[in-house]
């Protein structure tokens, strides 16, 4: 009798690294009193540079915050705060979404059930002209096949982005000082 070789997945962490002057320079310059946002240029780069670095055993990533000066505790501690409000916020919006698409998709079966429904009933109508029953079976087969896309296709993409703000969110954040040359 042979043994089934018992799989283990593998969890990596890959770090990102990135330069900071400031750390004012990681918000928003629409940034106003405690109400602070990230930098849309910062937010790009971090994302540009985990999607190239994103497989799928990958649980997390270090963001390595390389600056001249390391900033306060407090200062450092406010980035963090604000870096996982702005990527649970991206995380629930992708929930929503998937919700919506999910609605979408069980009113496009819907609407295709009432239409099949229909074309039976006017298929075995003889006073009903050929056309308009072979129209309803168009219609009602277009409906099935969007709720098909909507249901497996845009659904998956909407979770795979979601897996994705799953990764950044639970990353680890760290400050070095940056070295002299």
């Amino acid at each position: 009798m042979k043994k089934k070789k018992d799989k283990i997945t593998l969890l990596i962490n890959k770090d990102l690294g990135l330069h900071l002057d400031n750390i004012d320079d990681a918000y928003s310059k629409y940034s106003y009193e405690n109400h602070y946002m990230l930098d849309p240029e910062l937010v790009e780069f971090i994302e540009n540079q985990a999607k190239k670095e994103t497989t799928r055993s990958l649980s997390c990533f270090t963001i390595n915050i390389y600056m001249k000066k390391i900033p306060t505790k407090e200062e450092q501690s406010l980035f963090v705060k604000t870096f996982h409000e702005h990527y649970k916020g991206y995380k629930e919006k992708e929930f929503k979404h998937n919700r919506n698409l999910l609605i979408l998709a069980w009113v496009l079966f819907g609407i295709s059930a009432l239409v099949l429904v229909t074309y039976n009933i006017f298929s075995h109508a003889s006073w009903m002209p050929q056309i308009v029953t072979y129209a309803l079976d168009i219609i009602a087969y277009v409906f099935m096949w969007e709720f098909v896309d909507t249901f497996f296709f845009k659904r998956s993409i909407s979770t795979v982005d979601r897996r994705f703000y799953d990764i950044i969110l639970n990353s680890k954040i760290n400050f070095i000082l940056e070295k002299k040359k």
